[in-house]
């Protein structure tokens, strides 16, 4: 797993990273991974990377974020926009960096681990796997189905057709087919059914499937403050890049400062905003079990003498309530905590930001240690800072050579394009 952050005002971007890199569904832990890169060895670009180590589970991203830098060389962008633009461009110039085989063979594997883990284990069976009859597959299929239409569309994959997309993962129908037919169910029934919804399930924004985060942050030539573009990039699908933009973070005369944490994030925004996310969603929750005892026991006193105005009682809408509450408390947590800490980082000077994004990044690490939670935020903190004036500095670097006895790698840096 992967804690990093990025901190901007109008001199400059701080941005942090851990080491760790863990293998194998949290089976091993490694803390030597490097997820800060430079993207041009002459301006002041970087970018980060969280999430899935490689383009579509092939491709390191360390390789291709070099390979970029060094095809860029000494061209400047005008915009932070054009250099996310080219960078994307160049994924599909150099096909994804892997066949097209390649992808499908890993696209069918997760077609399969989707219908197994998430629609057979955890939808069907409620966390385990169990028999199941065509009625109840029918039934999950089209619950998904009906929360997955109102999902936004991948817009750079909106050109792939169902029919596209069903000849796409047709080996993976053939294996589902076995699969139900040892269940004693005809998929000829449930195909169509089958293949909408996992048309729409990898086709629409959302979280289920494993994706590569780029942070792309910097300095366009005509831009004097710096921006950090956030992209989820999930692989290929039908020979297109399966990408959209998350989150676009520009600092401007009106924003001043903004605290992007990404991947793990739950330390850094319960100090940016005074209340652990978890425990914020748990005083919402203990609210609609608190209206739901008293509209309970108001209606138990009441029943004695009207029953109708009772059952009215109990079917008070509490949804405006909790609602007020929500709204209150989200209130409160931006004129206590978010906005007092985004003013004073707006005034902070550039190093000032390299110390507050470390500090972010050990107290996670910390927090990893110190309680139950596995390790997944660990090792050497790196960090850069960018700067219109002085570019893209190390402030802290993990090398995995002896620095003494390689003069000539950090001699050869700016000569080698």
């Amino acid at each position: 797993m992967t804690a990093i952050v990025g901190i901007l005002n109008k001199h400059g971007i701080a941005v942090a990273a851990d080491s760790a890199e863990t293998i194998g569904n949290g089976v091993k832990i490694y803390n030597k991974a490097n997820k800060i890169f430079t993207l041009s060895k002459y301006e002041p670009v970087g970018a980060a990377v969280y999430g899935n180590a490689t383009l579509g589970g092939l491709t390191p991203w360390d390789i291709i974020f070099k390979m970029y830098r060094r095809e860029l060389g000494k061209v400047t962008k005008m915009t932070m926009e054009e250099y996310v633009a080219d960078f994307i461009s160049y994924l599909g110039k150099n096909k994804y960096f892997s066949s097209s085989n390649d992808y499908q063979k890993v696209f069918n594997q997760q077609i399969l681990s989707y219908f197994r883990e998430y629609i057979i284990i955890n939808r069907i069976g409620n966390g385990k796997e169990r028999p199941f009859t065509e009625d109840e597959l029918k039934i999950v299929l089209e619950n998904i189905k009906n929360e997955y239409v109102g999902l936004k569309q991948i817009e750079s994959i909106s050109e792939i057709s169902q029919e596209q997309f069903g000849v796409y993962i047709n080996e993976s129908i053939q294996i589902i087919s076995q699969i139900l037919f040892g269940k004693g169910i005809d998929i000829k029934k449930i195909k169509s059914l089958l293949l909408e919804v996992l048309y729409l399930a990898f086709t629409r924004e959302e979280n289920l499937h494993s994706y590569s985060g780029v942070a792309i942050f910097g300095y366009g030539n005509q831009e004097i403050y710096p921006s950090m573009y956030r992209l989820k990039i999930y692989g290929v699908l039908c020979d297109k890049l399966k990408w959209y933009m998350e989150e676009i973070c520009r600092v401007d005369n009106s924003n001043c400062a903004i605290v992007c944490p990404m991947a793990q994030s739950d330390v850094m925004l319960t100090i940016l905003k005074g209340i652990e996310p978890k425990l914020h969603n748990d005083i919402i929750q203990l609210m609609s079990h608190v209206l739901d005892e008293c509209m309970k026991q108001i209606s138990g006193k009441i029943s004695k003498t009207d029953e109708n105005l009772a059952n009215e009682v109990m079917n008070i809408d509490k949804q405006p309530a909790i609602q007020f509450l929500s709204t209150s408390l989200n209130g409160i947590v931006n004129e206590s905590h978010i906005r007092p800490l985004i003013n004073t980082i707006a005034t902070l000077p550039k190093e000032d930001l390299a110390e507050v994004a470390e500090n972010l990044i050990y107290l996670t690490s910390l927090m990893r240690r110190i309680t139950p939670d596995q390790e997944s935020v660990g090792g050497p903190i790196d960090v850069a800072l960018v700067s219109k004036g002085d570019g893209f500095i190390w402030i802290k670097r993990k090398l995995y050579f002896e620095k003494s006895l390689n003069e000539t790698y950090f001699s050869k840096y700016l000569n080698n394009d």
